[in-house]
């Protein structure tokens, strides 16, 4: 078939999906609750606790985010503690399903061999781990995308070889990119690339671009509650992003550093496999489709139905565009990446490698399908280049694995800002005290963001005034001399205050004592002015 087709699957590769899917389950459910929220989940956590969906949809109106993934946060956290693993518990159930939905893929595009080795990358890897222990709607999206994938392959399929195709199929699929609409505004850029897609392999379909057609009006009418207020956000400036800096020249070899657990080691070894699969398939494509069968990979086969035996294109006609699982992946990690490096330097920062997960699926299925392909360069046999595969996948797979519990230490070492562990201390320091004050310092956020944790720590006390830039001092100074507290409580967290500031207030106060964090510090001090 045009995007390739079902095969047969080996019980033994349901097995291993499945041992594989059960690894990936403890890997992400174990200690989900372990690390406190860093900034940006505590952002989310306090959207999900207001108090009506009007209030959340004024505070979305001057953001940038749709209001899917705080809607799920709250119905789940209403029915739940609301601690920690209960607000991640969505995202890790997103990212145990891309397992399976990986294997599905390369299953489908390759053989169940490449569908294993991408799964077994997936299970393993610290990026699909970190987001998966994340209050984050990017493990959600992923699942969305690459889950929505996986029927619009055999929907092509059908378009092109009947020009219709199954309802269930069609709902199935709008229903997915609806619900990433409202997951992540980066579903929109997914979908609309693949709408695209889908107009140029059925350009000579009229019957099947009004299916396309009407699949994309159906998803995009699931997202009409939300539409004006998209519009609003599309057309205001956003001062939440204003931290976003143009992106370096750098940026792809960053994103690879990132999909692959932020270790070069691995980007080198991944970009060295990554070339030699496109050379041998540049190789493969100047001798014709008889390599490609020797090699393994379905020939795209004409669909039923046309002189060739489908509607597919003419001995005349060059391959349509995507007519290779390998260019079609290509194009899923490359285009959406390239298209938001290229806004991005024209003025409008939005590179950011948590937004571009919508591409993780196709790096790891490529770096699996280089791994296939490899030892076919010096195993004649069969059996010889079946066993280098499986070597090669587990080597690679024990080492991502390896490096998620070994080097990084991931599940004794702190990952997130210790938000958690700063409000503790300043609870067990007095905070309550009516001779104490609370101020703190957030960078450009608000003190609010921390009221979740002094709330989970039984206390009543809140940050009563923001400071931390030298600029700050003179109103601090007015702050203390109004309010004359015996007792100075200070949190510095997520961004630090300048360090003139914070000699300037040692000058001030006299410490009495503090503790250290990752990416939070905190105070105590005596106030022994009158």
């Amino acid at each position: 078939m045009l995007l390739g087709q079902s095969k047969p699957v080996p019980r033994s590769a349901w097995l291993a999906l499945a041992a594989l899917t059960l690894l990936g389950a403890a890997l992400r459910f174990y200690a989900l609750g372990k690390d406190s929220f860093w900034m940006d989940e505590l952002i989310r956590v306090t959207e999900s606790r207001m108090s009506s969906f009007a209030a959340l949809r004024a505070f979305l109106r001057g953001d940038v985010h749709p209001p899917g993934y705080i809607l799920l946060l709250t119905a789940v956290t209403r029915c739940t503690g609301g601690s920690e693993g209960d607000y991640r518990l969505p995202s890790a159930i997103a990212g145990v399903l891309v397992i399976p939905i990986v294997f599905l893929l390369g299953q489908r595009l390759y053989s169940h061999r490449e569908g294993l080795a991408a799964a077994a990358f997936t299970a393993v890897l610290w990026c699909p781990v970190n987001y998966s222990q994340e209050a984050a709607p990017y493990m959600i999206l992923v699942a969305l995308t690459a889950g929505a994938t996986c029927l619009w392959l055999p929907l092509m399929d059908e378009l092109r070889a009947t020009g219709r195709v199954r309802f269930g199929l069609a709902a199935g699929y709008a229903v997915c990119a609806s619900l990433a609409y409202y997951t992540h505004f980066f579903g929109i850029l997914f979908f609309g690339l693949q709408a695209l897609a889908s107009c140029l392999l059925c350009r000579k379909r009229p019957r099947a671009l009004g299916w396309v057609a009407g699949i994309y009006a159906a998803s995009v009418a699931g997202f009409a509650p939300w539409l004006p207020d998209f519009l609003v956000q599309l057309t205001s400036q956003h001062t939440t992003a204003a931290w976003m800096k143009p992106p370096p020249n750098s940026a792809f070899l960053r994103f690879v550093h990132h999909l692959f657990d932020r270790k070069y080691l691995f980007v080198w070894i991944v970009l060295g496999l990554y070339a030699l699969l496109f050379v041998v398939a540049l190789r493969e494509s100047r001798r014709g489709p008889a390599s490609k069968a020797a090699s393994g990979e379905a020939a795209a086969a004409p669909p039923p139905g046309s002189a060739r035996g489908g509607i597919g294109p003419s001995s005349t006609d060059p391959r349509p565009l995507l007519n290779s699982p390998g260019l079609l992946l290509t194009l899923w990690f490359v285009v959406p990446f390239a298209l938001i490096f290229a806004v991005s330097k024209l003025g409008k920062p939005m590179l950011q490698e948590r937004y571009l997960l919508i591409s993780m699926a196709p790096a790891y299925l490529l770096l699996a399908r280089a791994v296939m392909r490899l030892p076919e360069l010096f195993f004649h046999f069969e059996s010889g280049r079946k066993t280098m595969q499986w070597i090669l996948a587990a080597a690679l797979t024990l080492g991502f694995a390896a490096d998620l519990l070994f080097v990084k230490d991931y599940y004794r070492t702190p990952q997130h800002t210790q938000f958690r562990e700063a409000v503790e201390w300043t609870a067990a320091h007095g905070a309550d005290d009516d001779r104490t004050v609370v101020i703190g310092y957030l960078g450009g956020a608000g003190l609010e963001y921390m009221d979740y944790y002094f709330e989970r720590a039984g206390s009543a006390a809140r940050p009563r005034f923001s400071a931390g830039a030298e600029a700050d001092l003179p109103r601090l100074e007015d702050f203390l001399k109004k309010e004359h507290p015996a007792r100075v409580l200070y949190i510095n967290a997520h961004v630090d205050a300048e360090k003139n500031f914070e000699k300037e207030l040692g000058r001030q106060l006299t410490e009495l004592d503090r503790a250290e964090f990752k990416g939070a510090k905190v105070w105590l001090f005596e106030n022994q002015k009158p």
